[in-house]
Order: C-alpha cells, then structure tokens, then sequence
C-alpha cells in the first residue's frame, strides 16, 4: 500500500543507513588518487545515488582534480582523480571500468562518468 515515492524514500533510507558505515578503500601513487567501495554486499554502485557518497568524493578528490566515476558492476563504485594533462590516468582508468563491467557476472555501466557540481555526466576527455 505504499506510493513510489514512499518506498523510493525508504530504499534512500536503507542505502544510507548502509552507506555510513560501509567502507572505502584508497588507493594512491603519486597524485594519482583512486577511492572504491566494493564491500561485496551488493550496495557499492547504488552509493552514488545519495548526495552524502557524491560529497565525499568530491572531498577527497576535487580539490585539485576532475572526478571520475565508475559503476561497472553491482559490487563497485570506483572514482579517481584526474589532474590536468593525465590522460594517460583516464584512458587507463577507462580500461578498468570497461574490463569490470564486461567481466562481471552483474554488469551496470561500462562507461565513465565525471562528477560536476555534485552530479554524474557522462566524462569528456
């Protein structure tokens, strides 16, 4: 008996009830920068939904780079830096979302997306 609405608000609920303790690997080599969750409870991709997990990222990865996202499977979300002149860094990290998504078992999304003023677009080299 419940709306679309209620329910969509209940499942943001949950997702974020998860999402607050749900942990974040980092890794780093030089100022090549990437964040992921991938906890293997199945919530991992559907954490860039909440506005909360897209803030973090911006957090510890904006300040002085673009913000890629990728979601190539259910138990992933992966984002990394991009700073001025890397494209190496984000055809590589293109090829890791492509090569994740087209060996999962539950892809999502093969492509990589950039974080702009708290929102996903599809990235532009």
């Amino acid at each position: 008996g419940a709306s679309p609405a209620e329910m969509r608000a209940a499942a943001m609920a949950n997702l974020g009830r998860w999402s607050a303790t749900a942990p974040w690997a980092e890794e780093a080599s030089g100022v090549r920068r990437i964040v992921s969750s991938a906890s293997g409870e199945g919530g991992d991709a559907e954490r860039i939904l909440l506005p909360e997990v897209r803030a973090h990222l911006a957090r510890e990865l904006g300040a002085t780079a673009r913000v890629l996202v990728g979601i190539p499977e259910r138990d992933l979300l992966v984002a990394a830096g991009l700073t001025a002149g890397d494209e190496e860094f984000a055809a590589l990290f293109a090829e890791f979302v492509r090569g994740h998504a087209d060996g999962s078992d539950l892809p999502l999304d093969r492509r990589v997306h950039e974080l702009v003023d708290g929102e996903l677009r599809l990235f532009e080299a």
